[in-house]
C-alpha cells in the first residue's frame, strides 16, 4: 500500500471518526420508553371560602385546591430536550371509587415544567367545587377519594409513561 494511499485512508477513517461523534454529541436527548415517574398531591380547603351542606349533611368547605408536583426521572439535558422538543405532561383528576373511577377534571397541561439535574419538572394546582370531589353521593360512603393520573406524551402524541399520584381520602 502506498503512503499516499495509507495517507487518504488514514484521513478517511479520521473524519469518519469525527463525523460519528458530531453526530452523538447533537443527537438530541430524548426520552428513553419506561422512564421513572413520580408524582404526589395535596389537597386543602381554600382559606374562607363558604362551608356547604353534603348530602351527608355534614358543613363541608365549598372549594378544595389540589396541588399535584411530579418528576420524569432523566438527565437534565434530556429534560430540557424533552421540553424544547415538545413533549408534554397531561394530568387527570380521577375520584377512586370501588367500581369504576370517576374522571373529575382534565386533561389539562401542568402550569410549570422545567428541567433539573433530576429530571423534568411538573407541578399544577387547580381548585375544584366541592360537589365536584363528592362524585359518588353515596350515603353509603363518606370518604371522597381523588388521586391524579400524569402521562408523558411525545410530541406525536405517544404515550411515553405514565404514573398515579398518592390517592388522598377525605372524610366528610
Amino acid at each position: 500500500m502506498s503512503i499516499t494511499h495509507r495517507a487518504a485512508k488514514a484521513a478517511a477513517v479520521a473524519t469518519l471518526a469525527l463525523a460519528a461523534t458530531v453526530g452523538v454529541a447533537t443527537a438530541p436527548a430524548h426520552a428513553a420508553p419506561y422512564l421513572s415517574m413520580s408524582t404526589h398531591i395535596e389537597m386543602h380547603p381554600v382559606p374562607g371560602a363558604p362551608l356547604v351542606v353534603d348530602v351527608h349533611g355534614f358543613h363541608q368547605p365549598d372549594q378544595q385546591t389540589i396541588n399535584i408536583d411530579g418528576v420524569v426521572t432523566l438527565s437534565q439535558t434530556a429534560a430540557q430536550d424533552s421540553i424544547d422538543s415538545g413533549y408534554t405532561i397531561a394530568l387527570r383528576y380521577w375520584g377512586d371509587d370501588p367500581s369504576s373511577d370517576d374522571l373529575l377534571y382534565g386533561p389539562v397541561q401542568p402550569r410549570t415544567a422545567f428541567a433539573a439535574a433530576d429530571g423534568l419538572h411538573f407541578q399544577h394546582y387547580v381548585t375544584l367545587p366541592h360537589f365536584l370531589l363528592d362524585e359518588d353521593n353515596s350515603t353509603f360512603d363518606n370518604v371522597d377519594e381523588i388521586y391524579v393520573g400524569a402521562r408523558f406524551i411525545d410530541p406525536n402524541g405517544k404515550e411515553v409513561s405514565k404514573v398515579e399520584s398518592n390517592h388522598i381520602e377525605q372524610v366528610l
